[in-house]
Order: structure tokens, then sequence, then C-alpha cells
């Protein structure tokens, strides 16, 4: 055969399959290591890249409810910056926001998480601490309010007491759990000391959050995982159906919960945190 009927049949061949295009529609993330510490203002983020929490409807006008979601340095021994959220002043939905959305028959948002604890929960045992949150705006301040229920748009970690961590999960948010399962031993995420024991206070690993979205021709339905050092320790039993219509752009980012408890309560006396940050976040759509 000659080189030019091999490429005649080569033409004929992609006119009759078609283009071949990848199934990955767009993909929104962020790294955390792009920004320039020494242009950020106190660390934090513009409004461009960012939309994070400036006061909550538990403390409005509280002007220590500003700029409190910010870029830090080699977070948790690992050589790259992060995004750490300073717990001792951050109040209950403390969100923020990424500014790029996208869309698709499922999508794919995932983030990285590690903390570390100062005691066992006084107060907050169940209460979430760390999640991540979808919302239909880029600002964080649209979004709320237009649910019946705030804890439907997030997926996020809640210590269970001394020895273990748990999730808030959308699909099981009614009697009798109130959306909180799971029983993951803190040994499994790294709090475990050189005896075999569970101290009070310890440091995490990195624990990966994942939430899918799929679209069902209606609504959005979520569901949620949680890996550790690629063992999956949580995954929803059943997707939640959102009410966020079908088609919609989706927005997401982080966020601290909802919870029953004393709104005016920081995130560390709550969950007796010391520090908590947040890596890797990235969101993928699929057609």
């Amino acid at each position: 055969m000659s080189a030019k009927s091999g490429q005649i049949i080569a033409v004929i061949a992609l006119l009759c399959v078609g283009p071949i295009t990848s199934l990955e529609a767009k993909t929104a993330k962020d790294d955390f290591d792009r920004y320039d510490i020494n242009d950020l203002t106190n660390g934090i983020p513009s409004d461009e890249q960012w939309s994070a929490r400036w006061e909550t409807w538990e403390t409005e006008g509280d002007e220590t409810q500003q700029g409190l979601w910010t870029i830090t340095e080699d977070t948790g021994g690992k050589e790259s910056q992060g995004y750490s959220l300073d717990v001792h002043t951050a109040k209950m939905n403390y969100h923020t926001i990424h500014s790029e959305g996208v869309k698709g028959k499922k999508i794919v948002i995932q983030a990285k998480v590690k903390f570390e604890t100062t005691d066992k929960p006084l107060f907050g045992i169940n209460a979430p601490f760390v999640g991540l949150r979808i919302n239909v705006f880029p600002e964080w301040w649209k979004g709320i309010g237009i649910y019946d229920d705030r804890k439907d748009e997030s997926f996020c970690l809640v210590r269970r007491g001394h020895d273990a961590i748990g999730v808030f999960d959308p699909s099981k948010n009614g009697e009798p759990d109130y959306g909180i399962v799971g029983w993951i031993m803190n040994s499994k995420v790294g709090g475990i000391d050189s005896n075999g024991d569970i101290p009070d206070a310890w440091e995490s690993e990195w624990i990966t959050l994942i939430m899918t979205l799929r679209d069902n021709g209606e609504f959005y339905e979520m569901s949620g995982t949680v890996e550790a050092d690629g063992e999956v320790l949580y995954e929803s039993e059943e997707p939640y159906v959102t009410k966020i219509e079908s088609g919609t752009e989706i927005y997401a980012g982080f966020t601290n919960g909802f919870h029953p408890f004393d709104g005016k309560m920081s995130t560390a006396e709550l969950s007796s945190l010391k520090s908590l940050v947040v890596d890797e976040f990235s969101m993928k759509s699929m057609r």
C-alpha cells in the first residue's frame, strides 16, 4: 500500500467514527501553591479567587469574622502552601467558595484536609468542623437561605468523641441519625501514639473528602466518600437528592459546618481543635 493510500484510508476512518473527544468537560482546581504570600494582605486571596465569609448570622456585625481563611506555608510538614481556617476565631457556617463553577452530568469535588486536636471534644460531639460545600453562586452569601435546610449543601467531618471521627451526610439527615453517621477510628487517620493508644491531643494525617454530584434530569444527587492513605473509610449508602435543579452551574468550596450548639462558640472551642488546613481542591465535570 502506498503512503498516499494509507492517508486516504485514515481520513475515511476518522470521518466514519467522528472526532475523538474527552469526556472531561471542565476542571476547576487550586493547590494553593500559585499564590505569592508576599503579595497577599494578611494571607487572604482576593474575592476573584475565593469568596470567604466575613460575618455569620449568629454574630452579625462582628468584625472578628473576617479574613479567617488564609494561605499558609509548609502545611503540616508538607513543603507547599495550603488554605487554613483560624479555628480559634471562626464561628459555625464559616464558608469559602471558589470563583470557578462547572456543570455536567457528573461532577466530582475533592480536597485533602488535615487537623490537630487539643483534647477530646468537650462540647461539640458530632458537630461538623470541616467539609466540602456546594453553592449555585460564586459568592458565599447568595446561596444562603434558598434551601429549606442549610446543612443540605455540605459533606463534613465530625468528631464522634474521644476515639473516632464520622461524617455529616445529608442523605441521612433524618431520624434517628440527623445526618451524623460513620465511625472511623482515630487510629485510621493518625490518632494513635507509640504505645498503640489513642491520645487526647493528636495530629491527623491527610484525609481526602470527595463529593460526587450526578444530574438525574431533574435535580442533582449528592454522595460522599472519605479516604485516607488510599483506603475508603466511609462511603454514602445512597445518594441525597438536592434541591439544585438539573443543569445548574455548581460552585464549591469549604465550610466548618452547621451545628445545633451555641453558634457563638468558635470551632476550636466546640471541637477541641488547634489547627485546620485544606489543600489540593478540585472540581471535575463529566458530560
